[in-house]
C-alpha cells in the first residue's frame, strides 16, 4: 500500500511532467507565430512600394526583431524547463 509521501510524490511528478508537455507545446506555438509574423512582414515589405525610404528600412529591420523577441521568450520557457529537469533529478 503506498504511503502519503509516495502518493504526494507521484502528484507532483506528473504535474510537473504537464507542466514540461505544455512549455513544449507552446515554444511550438511560438516558432510557428515567428515564422508567420516574418512572412507577414516580408510579404508587407515586397507589397508596399510607395512608401517612404524610412519606412522600408524598420520594415526591414521588423521581421529580425520580432523573430529575437519569440526566440527570447523561448529561452525563457526553455531555461523554466530545465529548472524542473533539474528538480526531477
Amino acid at each position: 500500500m503506498p504511503t502519503l509521501p509516495e502518493d504526494l510524490a507521484k502528484m507532483e511528478y506528473e504535474r510537473l511532467s504537464k507542466e514540461i508537455v505544455s512549455i513544449q507545446e507552446e515554444a511550438n506555438q511560438l516558432a510557428r507565430y515567428a515564422v508567420i509574423a516574418a512572412a507577414a512582414i516580408c510579404a508587407a515589405i515586397v507589397t508596399t512600394k510607395d512608401l517612404p525610404y524610412r519606412y522600408v528600412c524598420l520594415l526591414k529591420v521588423l521581421p529580425l526583431v520580432t523573430t529575437l523577441l519569440f526566440g527570447f521568450r523561448v529561452l525563457a520557457l526553455f531555461k523554466r524547463m530545465m529548472i524542473i529537469s533539474v528538480y526531477f533529478e
